[in-house]
């Protein structure tokens, strides 16, 4: 639901970002 959608983003979000920079 909502907190998994939630959880996922917050994990992604920054991992997604740091793919991006490395």
């Amino acid at each position: 639901g909502s907190s998994m959608g939630q959880f996922f983003r917050q994990y992604l979000e920054p991992i997604k970002l740091n793919d991006v920079h490395v």
